[in-house]
């Protein structure tokens, strides 16, 4: 005789929202599809933030007096450092994928919307154009599954 055990949801909603982000029950249709909207457009936004850069590069390199080899070497760097964040791969099991998402995006928007307009210096654009690398790189994977 097996048994299976069943988790019972919490008594608040907003208990579930912001920690522990479970599924009790496998939603109808249309909220599936909202859901899936929500993602798809997150992913296009993530893309969009990491490579708007270099749609206004030509404004970009006078602005922080950086070359284009300089741009070109900023790229290799933030992408090595998008491709080092898949080491810490289980971050999105341990946090969960909704999680991950939800708060990367915020870091990626804080960072376009105040850090990025008030930099003056090619070396802090740098910095806060590799965190944006790592934490993109980290979070469109992550939104991938909950396609599905």
């Amino acid at each position: 005789m097996t048994t299976t055990a069943t988790v019972a949801p919490p008594r608040s909603k907003w208990a579930n929202a912001f920690g522990r982000r479970e599924l009790y029950a496998y939603p109808d249709t249309w909220p599936r599809l909202g859901y899936l909207a929500i993602v798809v457009l997150t992913t296009i936004m993530l893309y969009y933030l990491y490579y708007v850069e270099g749609a206004v590069t030509p404004l970009l390199l006078p602005y922080y007096h950086m070359s284009f080899q300089y741009f070109l070497y900023l790229l290799v760097v933030s992408n090595a450092i998008g491709a080092f964040s898949a080491f810490v791969g289980g971050l999105s099991d341990r946090i969960g994928r909704a999680n991950l998402t939800i708060y990367g995006t915020l870091v990626v928007a804080l960072i376009q919307l105040f850090a990025i307009p008030h930099i003056t210096e090619k070396f802090w654009f740098s910095v806060s154009y590799c965190i944006i690398g790592f934490v993109e790189t980290k979070m469109t994977p992550s939104t991938k599954p909950m396609m599905q």
